[in-house]
């Protein structure tokens, strides 16, 4: 066995940590956690989420997300209408690296905006988290995600949602 892998090995059991595939799998997971708005006077909230991924190597996952974040909002533009209830759902097309368990990565895509309003925005994403193995199939996510979501009419949407999710991987 190669001095490396013997040493990778090692640390992994000193750490606690488990390996369990040497390959990446296909991995679709939800997610969900506290909303808070950055740029805009909405309240915080929730976010929720699902997303699904391919690996195309051993270190870079490639796939899409789909997300809700409902509001009650007072902003202009997009969201012009005062104290109205409606919920935007970034739609993204995302990619992942992996170091480990740890990843960050990001997603280019549109975001939808639904309830007493309706349009559409530009949505970029930048992700970054832990994925802790339970077993061969299954993994907690801790994970932060950072929505920036931009129409014609109105200043940038900005949030920052901390969440945990599950991934199973087949």
């Amino acid at each position: 066995m190669n001095n490396r892998v013997s040493v990778i090995i090692l640390l992994q059991v000193f750490l606690g940590f488990s390996l369990y595939a040497t390959e990446l799998q296909n991995q679709i997971g939800v997610w969900g956690g506290m909303r808070f708005p950055i740029s805009s006077a909405d309240s915080n909230g929730i976010g929720y989420g699902i997303n699904g991924y391919y690996p195309l190597n051993q270190n870079l996952l490639v796939g899409a997300s789909i997300g809700r974040l409902p509001y009650k909002s007072n902003a202009s533009g997009l969201l012009s209408l005062n104290n109205i209830n409606y919920s935007l759902l970034p739609v993204l097309v995302e990619a992942k690296y992996l170091i480990e368990n740890f990843y960050i990565g990001g997603g280019l895509g549109v975001a939808f905006a639904t309830g007493e309003m309706s349009g559409y925005g530009a949505s970029l994403s930048a992700i970054g988290g832990y994925a802790y193995p339970i077993n061969e199939s299954l993994s907690l996510d801790f994970g932060v995600r950072m929505y920036f979501i931009k129409d014609a009419k109105s200043e940038p949407y900005i949030n920052l949602i901390p969440n945990i999710g599950i991934n199973y991987y087949f």
